[in-house]
């Protein structure tokens, strides 16, 4: 056997490295996850988070308007929770068109970031719109107080 000429390799069956545009295909892929991120908690996740908040301060004070004073916090905190989660939704959209194109390059943990920062968008929405309205027993007084 000779070795006098460079021995000639290419991608096998088990990968697809070599393919023209799989990099770009893979980024585009990936580009999905924070997109079904904001989108399942934009809409199902506020849906059902907002039930339960917006239920149980409209129980405790015996209102039927979501914008009266002492549940007008929590329906804004729910709506600045589902806007976030809509501008992210459209970036990542966008950025997934791009890479789909082939335009953009960049690191692949990017989306993975992007899909933590929806889901904490989320958690901070929630947690503020629940923590904006009183709960019996609560000690602020003042603030419970509504007439």
């Amino acid at each position: 056997m000779r070795h006098d000429r460079p021995m000639q390799t290419t991608p096998g069956p088990a990968t697809d490295e070599g393919r023209p545009g799989y990099d770009q295909t893979l980024r585009a892929a990936l580009w999905l996850l924070p997109a079904l991120v904001a989108l399942a908690l934009g809409t199902v996740g506020i849906f059902l988070a907002g039930f339960g908040i917006i239920n149980d301060c409209t129980t405790n004070y015996s209102v039927s308007s979501l914008w009266s004073s002492p549940c007008a916090a929590a329906e804004g905190w729910l709506w600045a929770g589902s806007l976030g989660q809509l501008v992210i939704l459209c970036l990542s959209l966008w950025w997934l068109a791009r890479t789909a194109r082939g335009r953009v390059r960049g690191a692949l943990a990017l989306p993975v970031l992007v899909a933590a920062v929806s889901a904490a968008w989320f958690a901070g929405a929630v947690w503020a719109a629940g923590s904006s309205y009183c709960q019996p027993g609560d000690t602020r007084a003042s603030y419970c107080d509504v007439d």
